[in-house]
């Protein structure tokens, strides 16, 4: 049996998934393009069930790309159950993509989430009349809690087809002359949405719209509001509604001064936090692991060595900054404060010429810069370019692990923020450039805001897993067969030879140690390699003990450089597939000249 879940952004649906799948998820990619959907497989009641999550939409005939997708992949695909997931506090709204998903014609549920918010805005709704007047199963739900999920499972085995949708007299009528022609009812929506073509029902189309004075898809998406406000008033008894705890605090920390300050302190304790675990974390797996294992001085030992060590710096370094890192980013996320973060962000955006909705993804690139390049699907052609430039330059998890572990162990946390604010300043100031380029304007922003909740530790926790998963099945075969080569490399005398050809770039131009050459050039695999095979061309073994082996300078120019230079592999081949290999070269070549610029600029501030 196969059961989709799908409904709106905010809605919930993922949350479900989560519950439902626990940490059995495979993720997939839609023919021909690269937006994600998750697929997992599950058990209830002795049979299998293969439940997938659709990216979150707001409607099957928009014509963003997820929307597309999903929507080809519930007209083509062999589905048996549809659960349509609702926030139920806006009922009114998504009521209206129920009536689309009703007109597919497939068993469905209906999933009324988030109950308990719905309440609190004053919302009884009646679960028993909505299903009777749609015809197929209602579930209340509160899926942070896993409330009513067992029900919602249990209403897999009695979903059932729609109810035909009823819309006005006359639209009915021209849709009944189109079904003669087109075969069945749902070609004629598709066709009067414009996604069908059926060249014979031109004449009733334009009767049609000379009926109503605007385009048939306009008139198609008046009679589905019109309708769901009608099931929204017969089902739904609206109480008075108190001004919440959550609105009062929204209003504070979404005030045009408070609301800077507020992301400015909520950013620094995250940052700070983030170090100060990391560090705590790092020293109680180091000490252990560091000259635990050592293999005699050869070609298969220096490989060995370097497998080892680089076991030693993914454990005891990597890890130890990365998973604070990614709780507290899934927690921001998940307790709602993301998405406000963005609104806030709205007018700086304007100023680089990107529309406010590039605050989504930039916001997204300090977890990781490959799901950031993804999500500027949302941004129209030329913006998306802009983005894909900038992006890179913004510091990943992997960059922040360098920032902290290195500047925030040497000079302390403060150093590290400011190595934030350069990085923003430097980022905005290549934009303002780009912007003065393109000459081009940005339109206004219109964003959903999800309520202030609070978070499940649960799914918390299994967002962080799957990252972490990721970096030990991707990054961690990387990072130490990465080190194992630059061990051989380094007995070979290989290493040298690459040195010297670089040494006029990087200690003439950069000012750095000419031993890292070879590092910056591993570092394009994944930036965390570039940190641990540093201290391994030093001879130290703590980030912090930089500082005996190199100059203020010199650690300052180092980091700066990391920070802004070539993204790492993975980003550039998700960039490639994204957009085309002539915007990753430009992208690249912005990179290097940033890093160097700053680089070599940095050399001339007296310490």
């Amino acid at each position: 049996m196969k059961v989709v879940l799908i409904g709106q952004p905010n809605s919930g649906k993922s949350t479900i998934f989560n519950f439902l799948a626990g940490f059995k998820v495979r993720t997939g990619n839609f023919p021909g393009v690269t937006v994600k959907y998750y697929e997992s497989e599950i058990v209830y009641r002795g049979d299998k069930i293969t439940l997938v999550d659709l990216p979150g939409i707001y409607s099957l005939y928009a014509m963003d790309p997820a929307e597309e997708v999903a929507r080809d992949y519930l007209l083509k695909e062999d589905i048996d159950v549809i659960v349509n997931v609702v926030d139920a506090s806006v009922l009114s709204r998504s009521l209206e993509f129920t009536i689309e998903l009703m007109e597919l014609g497939k068993p469905m549920i209906l999933c009324l989430n988030m109950m308990d918010e719905a309440e609190k805005k004053g919302l009884q709704i009646n679960d028993k009349k909505l299903s009777e007047i749609l015809g197929i199963p209602v579930v209340k739900c509160i899926a942070s809690r896993g409330y009513g999920l067992d029900r919602l499972m249990e209403c897999v085995y009695d979903a059932k087809i729609p109810k035909k949708v009823e819309y006005q007299k006359d639209v009915e009528e021209i849709i009944d002359e189109l079904e003669k022609i087109c075969g069945n009812r749902l070609k004629v929506i598709l066709y009067l949405e414009g996604i069908f073509d059926c060249k014979e029902g031109e004449e009733f189309k334009k009767k049609l719209e000379e009926m109503h004075g605007c385009d048939c898809s306009t008139v198609m998406s008046s009679q589905r509001h019109a309708l769901a406000m009608h099931i929204f008033e017969s089902c739904v008894k609206v109480g008075k509604k108190k001004i919440s705890r959550r609105e009062k605090i929204d209003s504070i920390i979404m005030h045009p001064v408070l609301g800077y300050i507020i992301l400015f302190i909520i950013f620094t304790l995250f940052l700070s936090t983030a170090f100060y675990i990391g560090d705590i974390l790092s020293s109680l797996i180091v000490d252990p692991l560091e000259g635990l294992v050592v293999f005699p001085e050869s070609i298969v030992g220096s490989f060995l060595n370097g497998l080892w060590g680089g076991v030693v710096g993914a454990l005891g370094i990597v890890v130890p900054y990365l998973i604070p890192l990614l709780l507290i980013l899934s927690f921001l996320d998940d307790v709602g404060y993301m998405a406000r973060a963005a609104y806030l962000l709205d007018n700086l955006f304007h100023k680089i010429g990107l529309h406010g909705k590039a605050a989504g993804p930039f916001l997204m690139g300090y977890g990781c810069t490959v799901p950031a390049i993804m999500a500027t699907r949302i941004l129209d052609e030329r913006d998306r370019v802009k983005a894909a430039i900038l992006l890179p330059m913004i510091p990943c998890s992997a960059r922040s692990v360098i920032i902290l572990a290195v500047i925030g162990g040497i000079f302390g946390t403060h150093f590290a923020l400011l190595m934030y604010f350069i990085n923003i300043l430097v980022v905005f100031l290549v934009g303002g450039v780009l912007a003065k380029l393109t000459k081009r304007e940005s339109p206004g922003m219109v964003m959903e805001m999800p309520d202030l909740k609070i978070p499940s530790a649960k799914i918390i926790w299994k967002k962080t897993y799957f990252v972490v998963y990721e970096f030990f099945r991707e990054a961690f075969p990387l990072l130490v067969l990465g080190s194992g080569v630059f061990g051989i490399l380094e007995f070979i005398g290989i290493t040298s030879y690459i040195n010297s050809i670089l040494s006029p770039y990087v200690a003439g131009v950069l000012g750095l140690p000419p031993v890292l050459g070879v590092t910056l050039i591993f570092g394009i695999l994944r930036k965390e390699l570039a940190l641990y095979m540093t201290l391994d061309a030093l001879n130290v073994s703590y980030p912090a003990e930089l500082a005996q082996v190199m100059s203020t300078s010199q650690i300052l120019t180092f980091v700066l450089f990391i920070t802004f230079y070539i993204p790492c592999l993975s980003t550039i081949v998700v960039m490639g597939r994204e957009f085309n290999w002539k915007i990753v070269g430009a992208s690249i070549a912005v990179s290097i000249f940033v890093a160097t610029i700053i680089g070599f600029a940095v050399r001339f501030i007296p310490f």
